[in-house]
Parts: C-alpha cells; sequence; structure tokens
C-alpha cells in the first residue's frame, strides 16, 4: 500500500516539519499543500482525516471530512468533541503522544473492516447532525417549540416552496411566512 501526507502548511512556513521530512526521507510522501481554496474538495481522494490542532474552537474541517465519509484523528479539545465520538467516527489522540496518534494511525489504516464501519458512521453522523436538513428540521422545531402552541407548527420537512416554510398560528386562519436561508 502507497501512503502519503497532504499537509495544510504553506512550503515556505513548512519549518521543523519540513526539515523532518528531509531528514527522514519522506519527502515525495509528504505534500505540502498550503492555502488551498476549497480545501473540502481535496478529501474525496484521502483514506482518513488527521486533525492536530491544539485548540478549536468548533472544527469545520472535520464536519467536512465526516460529510466526505472519512474517519477522524483529532485531539479531544474545544468543539471537536461535539463533533465526534470516540471509537464511532474516529479516534481522539492526545497530542502529547505521537506514538499512540501513530498506533490509532496504523490501526485504522490496516484494518479495512474498522475503516468502512468508521466511514460510514462519519457518514451518517454528518447526514443526521450537520447537513442542511437536518440544522433546518432542528432550528424550526427549536424556533417553533416556544412560540406555537404544541403541535401547530406546520413543517414537512421535504419541500420548501421557495425555501420557505408555512407556520399556522392556532385559531387563525393567518399564515405567516418565515424564510430561512442556508
Amino acid at each position: 500500500m502507497s501512503l502519503s501526507l497532504d499537509c495544510g502548511r504553506e512550503r515556505r512556513r513548512q519549518g521543523a516539519t519540513g526539515r523532518s521530512c528531509l531528514r527522514l526521507g519522506l519527502e515525495r510522501q509528504v505534500v505540502f499543500v498550503g492555502t488551498y481554496p476549497v480545501a473540502a474538495s481535496l478529501l474525496p481522494s484521502h483514506r482518513l482525516f488527521v486533525h492536530a490542532a491544539k485548540m478549536e474552537s468548533f472544527g469545520i474541517a472535520l464536519v467536512e471530512a465526516l460529510a466526505a465519509g472519512l474517519p477522524i484523528l483529532a485531539p479531544k479539545v474545544g468543539g471537536m468533541q461535539e463533533i465526534i465520538r470516540d471509537g464511532v467516527e474516529g479516534y481522539f489522540w492526545p497530542l502529547d503522544s505521537p506514538r499512540r496518534g501513530a498506533d490509532l494511525l496504523i490501526r485504522l489504516m490496516e484494518n479495512d473492516c474498522l475503516w468502512k464501519q468508521m466511514s460510514r458512521a462519519a457518514s451518517a453522523r454528518f447526514r443526521t447532525s450537520f447537513d442542511r436538513d437536518s440544522i433546518r428540521r432542528r432550528l424550526v422545531s427549536y424556533l417553533c417549540a416556544d412560540e406555537l402552541p404544541r403541535g401547530k407548527c406546520d413543517f414537512r420537512g421535504e419541500r420548501y416552496a421557495g425555501d420557505s416554510m408555512a407556520a399556522q398560528t392556532s385559531g387563525s386562519r393567518h399564515k405567516e411566512e418565515t424564510s430561512i436561508h442556508t
């Protein structure tokens, strides 16, 4: 199996990582892609996603990896804990233990059954938690919960006329249009 690594650092800023690649003879296997206009477009050609940020408030890159069906290795910091579940869509790994990270990476790369299971779980997690329709349903449910009497929010979830939904208030034939833009 041929392995390669695409690194988000720019060539001119690769620093110690670039020097280590040269010293270890890995310059053909490590590609420094730098700033990429639509980085998510690179993901489908990869087998998994490794994230090594020491702090992350949300982790949109992880959500993009889930959308591409990639298992994820990431530290358990910030909002990343809300995006993946350890052992389900990927693994959390301690940044202070490169050995543990390498062990998890190798385990995922060598175990096709585990990789397929986590890949399916990643895709499912994206569909149920982060895609547009999932977010729209949760947002409408949240907005309707306090504003309208229980069960009176007319939200079909299947089709949206002009990307809007109609909510009928109790005891009234008047319909109020609420647009939800995504």
